[in-house]
């Protein structure tokens, strides 16, 4: 079977009149009416070329291949909300933190943070704009930016 044939909404309108048995409830579910659901399921059956619903007075029951059916589209749809989920998490995006004295933010280092950015959207830059000296912790950032107009000793 072509993917491009694969009936998705028709898919998901079954999948959650399976989980409720109802069509009035998978509509409310997806925000669609009763009887767009019915027509995705008949056309779901159609596709299939077996029923997937036993319709009885006032109710609807799953057949043997409605209940095989679900079954695997209620994990596939788990599945595939769980890497969703993930890959539309906020990222867990590397952070450089750097403290930078405020002249030296903005003549150098503001003018080339888009440049940066272009380079490495992987890295989201943090700037604590400073002019006291650092002491490098746990707690600080991990790169600071100072000028001097002395040579120095640093580090020791």
């Amino acid at each position: 079977m072509k993917r491009g044939r694969l009936p998705l909404t028709a898919l998901r309108s079954f999948e959650t009149a399976g989980r409720h048995l109802s069509f009035s409830r998978a509509a409310e579910e997806l925000y669609v009416s009763q009887a767009a659901i019915s027509r995705q399921i008949r056309e779901l059956e159609a596709f299939l070329g077996r029923p997937l619903f036993l319709r009885l007075h006032r109710r609807v029951e799953l057949t043997d291949a409605g209940h095989r059916l679900l079954g695997r589209l209620v994990r596939s749809f788990d599945d595939i909300d769980r890497v969703l989920s993930e890959l539309t998490a906020s990222p867990a995006q590397a952070v450089a933190r750097v403290s930078v004295e405020p002249s030296l933010a903005a003549v150098w280092l503001v003018p080339r943070l888009n440049r940066f950015r272009q380079l490495r959207p992987d890295i989201d830059v943090s700037l604590e704009v400073d002019p006291r000296p650092i002491e490098f912790r746990s707690d600080q950032p991990e790169l600071a930016l100072r000028f001097s107009a002395h040579a120095t000793s640093w580090p020791r």
